[in-house]
């Protein structure tokens, strides 16, 4: 088979050390027409084994062979990956994603997502489906929410999944087929704020709390890409900041201030980015020795419209009232 020719693809280059594209592959759009006669013949032949299965796959978002191959993944709105042999008109299975355990089971990065006054079925502890397709916050990144590239340079790819909930959250997933499994992820924003009404406490409320009143916050996250540590294995190193609303009785500004932060290292062992036990000072120390700032970790730059290559602005807020953001 023939490579699938994309018609977008997205480069990041991290730092100076890391540096690989993610292409975007077929989206559950109306436009056929952007489709290659590759990806349109696969799209057919996945319908019919879903028919043949007796399958209802779900909303579609894309579908894509990792560049080559016959064998297609299907990600849909459910947040579940299919896997369909095209040539062999087999249905192989499906993965539900469910959040990866070592973001969730940290309890000092919970702590930095948790969302106070939450009632229990609200969306902020799972992975979600971005509703709407062209929201214009967060980078947009969740408006393309299947890519796919090699991380590692090894010559394998992996899926990699932006998955957002509009403006509230966004997840950056990387899931292996090979390994059937998500092997990394990290909620990179989490937003539970709006602005008060004029005779409230705080500048910014809870949207959550609903009628508690309690008090707005905002969470952020950059990614770091390189050898850190010189093992000859691909790290990946979070930094991880939360803020809170100011209130307007103790402040003499607008805006939020910087609450809590944490660094943490992930080395990749046996297919899976893996948390190893690296104190925040040498952490800290990896990120100044490279020159990494906070502007210089991923994500950064927008892809919204008309904001191409601009820095995502809740990320880099002046009202975080946080000199790192501004560098």
């Amino acid at each position: 088979m023939k490579k699938i020719v994309t018609a977008v693809s997205l480069f990041f280059c991290v730092n100076s050390v890391a540096a690989f594209e993610l292409k975007v592959p077929a989206q559950c759009d109306s436009n056929w027409a952007s489709k290659t006669p590759m990806q349109q013949v696969a799209a057919n032949k996945i319908s019919k084994v879903y028919e043949a299965a007796g399958i209802d796959p779900g909303r579609c978002y894309g579908w894509t062979n990792l560049g080559s191959g016959d064998i297609w993944y299907d990600f849909s709105r459910e947040l579940k990956i299919h896997a369909i042999d095209t040539v062999k008109s087999n249905y192989m299975g499906v993965w539900p994603l469910t959040r990866w355990p070592y973001e969730v089971d940290d309890a000092e990065v919970a702590a930095i997502y948790a969302v106070e006054g939450a009632q229990e079925g609200d969306v902020w502890d799972r992975y979600e489906s971005n509703r709407y397709l062209n929201t214009e916050t967060l980078g947009c990144l969740a408006n393309i929410p299947l890519r796919y590239g090699d991380l590692e340079s090894d010559g394998v790819n992996e899926l990699v999944l932006p998955l957002g909930n509009n403006d509230q959250q966004v997840d950056w997933v990387v899931f292996s087929p090979t390994a059937g499994k998500i092997i990394f992820s990290a909620r990179i924003a989490l937003q539970d704020f709006f602005e008060a009404p004029d005779n409230a406490w705080a500048y910014y409320l809870s949207y959550a709390a609903g009628p508690k009143a309690l008090m707005g916050k905002r969470a952020y996250a950059k990614l770091y890409f390189s050898d850190f540590d010189k093992n000859a294995k691909a790290d990946i190193l979070v930094w991880r900041k939360q803020y809170s609303s100011l209130t307007k009785k103790n402040s003499s500004g607008k805006g939020f201030e910087l609450k809590h932060q944490n660094y943490r290292h992930y080395e990749l062992i046996n297919g899976e980015y893996l948390p190893q036990k690296t104190d925040s000072a040498t952490i800290k120390n990896w990120l100044k020795t490279s020159k990494l700032t906070w502007q210089k970790g991923f994500p950064s730059t927008s892809e919204c419209a008309g904001q191409k290559g601009q820095l995502i602005p809740e990320m880099h807020d002046v009202l975080l009232n946080d000199p790192d953001v501004l560098q």
